[in-house]
């Protein structure tokens, strides 16, 4: 078996960040590494929940596993600034995402 670290992202489109992650996660990462499937989906979820879906795919495409979890995997998490129930649907509101052109 080839090593999960190894799995490369790849996304034709802004719109596949999601497919490619799933892909990745489901496909490329064993369903024994269990520690190594949460942290890449923290990282993702992370970077998703800051980050435009052009911005996102800029920044996984062509990444292995192993680079995302090395350079994204010590970030800190948004802290909600509110969050709440409405009719039965859970949400949760984070400060916008800093602009990366600075």
């Amino acid at each position: 078996m080839s090593n999960p670290l190894d799995v490369v992202i790849e996304c034709d489109s802004p719109a596949d960040v999601l497919k490619a992650f799933v892909r990745a996660n489901n496909h490329g990462i064993p369903k024994e590494h269990r520690d190594l499937r949460h942290a890449f989906s923290d990282v993702f979820f992370s970077l998703h929940s800051r980050y435009t879906e052009e911005q996102l795919h800029a920044i996984i495409q062509g990444k292995t596993v192993g680079e995302l979890l090395r350079l994204y995997g010590a970030a800190p998490k948004p802290q909600p600034i509110d969050s709440g129930e409405v009719d039965g649907v859970k949400w949760t509101l984070h400060d916008p995402p800093a602009d990366p052109a600075g």
